[in-house]
């Protein structure tokens, strides 16, 4: 069962990831890929938002048919270009340009492409789905 609070929305994993490029805080990575759902996502089927968030919330270290850290960080990337620009510098080193949130995630993401494609499963094909549909947004948004 998907662990969650009131509202429906995922409780973040119990455990510290250490793929992650940089920490976020519960509510605010709650609030990333909740984006990420919402204003993408959730119009595909990309990646499907229960199944995504149960099996992060089980562990963030396990591989799924829909969840690895692989889809984990292209979700954070996609999510991130929808924070409002009060908040970019939440996932933005110092001096990093609004037009360049979600980067950071998008770049640990590709760095993965090369150790998960060794052995392709569906989260992997539905990691490089999403990537390339980020990657696609990021052209439209610039």
């Amino acid at each position: 069962m998907l662990p969650s609070s009131p509202s429906g929305n995922l409780t973040p994993p119990s455990i510290e990831v250490n793929y992650l490029p940089i920490q976020l805080d519960h509510q605010l990575h709650r609030h990333i890929i909740d984006l990420a759902f919402s204003r993408t996502l959730g119009y595909g089927s990309f990646a499907r938002e229960v199944d995504f968030k149960t099996d992060l919330g089980a562990s963030p270290l396990l591989r799924t048919s829909n969840y690895t850290p692989f889809v984990h960080l292209a979700v954070l990337a996609i999510g991130c270009r929808y924070l409002s620009p009060d908040k970019h510098h939440l996932v933005c080193p110092p001096g990093v340009d609004y037009e360049q949130r979600g980067q950071i995630f998008a770049e640990a993401a590709q760095e993965m492409v090369q150790r998960d494609g060794a052995e392709p499963d569906l989260a992997f094909i539905r990691g490089v789905t999403v990537s390339v549909f980020s990657l696609h947004c990021q052209v439209i948004w610039l």
